[in-house]
């Protein structure tokens, strides 16, 4: 699943720069691509929850995933635009959180 998430969001990314326009890449589907990867992650952390969070970085509170035991939250969209614009340019990007050693 996580090979095809990524392989997904990366195949979005190229048609979007082959037609020089986002428009083929809708809010809608996004969002439901931020749902779809926090799902994955709850299934392997089954002690998370989805939760409004204030980040450290931010100043408003925001719908994310938080799991004690990481002591981390995760905001799925951010994870994803991240990796949108990132992806290209740095091999070290990736769209799913590595745990920590």
């Amino acid at each position: 699943n996580k090979l095809w998430a990524a392989n997904w969001l990366l195949q979005k990314r190229q048609t979007a720069l082959e037609n020089n326009s986002c428009s083929d890449v809708s809010l809608k589907e996004l969002i439901a691509f931020a749902a779809y990867i926090g799902e994955m992650l709850l299934s392997k952390h089954t002690e998370g929850s989805w939760e409004w969070v204030c980040f450290p970085d931010d100043k408003i509170r925001k719908f994310g995933i938080v799991i004690p035991s990481l002591e981390d939250g995760y905001d799925p969209m951010q994870m994803v635009i991240r990796f949108w614009n990132f992806s290209p340019y740095f091999s070290d990007i990736y769209l799913f959180p590595q745990k920590h050693k």
